[in-house]
């Protein structure tokens, strides 16, 4: 078996880093027989310079080896790639190479929502050390519940509820769909363990070769193609899909292309959507994010979400109502990464 052909190389975050931090690369055998050991040497590069270096050994067969990487601070967004080189320790006989595509970012700060958003009554459904720690960082205001329940008395602004923070009670969901019909802005991200998120059903859906996207939308500003698809790398083929009836008064935002071309409305599979609901809105989010105070893109989502539920309502048309139904293609996610092979025998 070669032995470069089946190294996984699995970068945090999907290769998207905040500058100044330290970044890990996983190094995986994903077979479990005997092989030879080999040395990784890698080294990352901005253009022709080198940022950094180093190499590490993977003893035959192991299951699994971390590379810890230290970035410099940055003033802007760099593309950088980190490159790799992979021999056999047993007479240095290289195996293979590859590269991976890394995004580095400068500290993003939510700091200046601070006055926006002063007098506004926000509350975060989320443990203390998720979505309340980064706001609070940011010295934003907010109100921490544990559950949805506690949101039956107070009038809400802004209403944020964190990743898997719903469970599968039917009445679990009644009080945010309450506080949007009185007025408030509610932003529902991913949900596994529902069968439903306010009334839409949850199907899972295997990812297609692309999904079409509403990349104009504020949502999504400052996101390019491949920031999109970057999301999806690392996860199964399979996503918790909300299930829109054909014409719904719904905007996705991301969603399974249609089966065949036309215009008649038809029922649609959506991961991000917004909808006017009574005086207030919701956005129910059912895109993968990372760790918020370590993905770049996550926080880009955040800050995007507070500018976007600061603005007022507004109705939202059915799809045959609209002046165009058609939302942009994006093409499919990143390629896995690839070791290129040289010629001849390997091991």
């Amino acid at each position: 078996m070669q032995a470069a052909t089946i190294l996984i190389i699995v970068l945090s975050h999907q290769g998207y880093w905040f500058g100044g931090q330290d970044q890990s690369v996983s190094v995986i055998w994903p077979v479990d027989q005997k092989l030879p050991a080999v040395d990784v040497h890698w080294e990352l590069m901005l253009g022709k310079v080198k940022i950094s270096d180093g190499q590490l050994h993977l003893p035959g067969g192991q299951g699994e080896s971390s590379i810890t990487i230290k970035l410099p601070p940055v003033r802007a967004r760099l593309e950088m790639n980190w490159k790799y080189s992979l021999f056999q320790t047993d007479g240095g006989k290289e195996l293979g190479s590859g590269q991976c595509a890394v995004h580095v970012f400068p500290p993003l700060s939510l700091a200046q929502m601070a006055s926006r958003l002063r007098g506004t009554k926000l509350y975060v459904i989320d443990r203390p050390d998720g979505l309340p720690a980064l706001l609070a960082a940011a010295k934003i205001d907010a109100t921490r519940v544990a559950a949805t329940e506690d949101l039956q008395s107070p009038k809400a602004d802004l209403v944020l509820v964190a990743a898997n923070r719903l469970d599968d009670s039917p009445f679990a969901q009644a009080p945010l769909l309450s506080q949007a019909q009185a007025g408030a802005q509610v932003m529902i991200f991913r949900q596994t363990k529902p069968k439903s998120l306010l009334g839409y059903p949850l199907a899972r859906r295997t990812l297609p070769p692309q999904l079409t996207w509403r990349q104009d939308h504020p949502l999504l500003q400052c996101l390019d193609a491949d920031d999109l698809a970057s999301w999806f790398v690392d996860e199964s083929n399979e996503l918790n899909a909300i299930r829109l009836p054909a014409d719904e008064p719904v905007l996705e935002l991301a969603a399974w292309p249609r089966e065949t071309a036309g215009t008649d409305p038809v029922p649609i599979d959506a991961l991000a959507l917004v909808k006017a609901v009574g005086k207030g809105r919701i956005v129910l989010w059912q895109i993968p994010l990372g760790d918020w105070k370590s993905d770049p893109r996550s926080q880009m989502v955040l800050q995007n979400a507070l500018n976007y539920m600061l603005t007022p309502p507004e109705p939202t048309p059915r799809p045959s109502e609209r002046a165009t139904t058609a939302p942009t293609s994006v093409v499919s996610p990143f390629p896995v990464p690839t070791i290129s092979i040289p010629s001849g025998d390997h091991p």
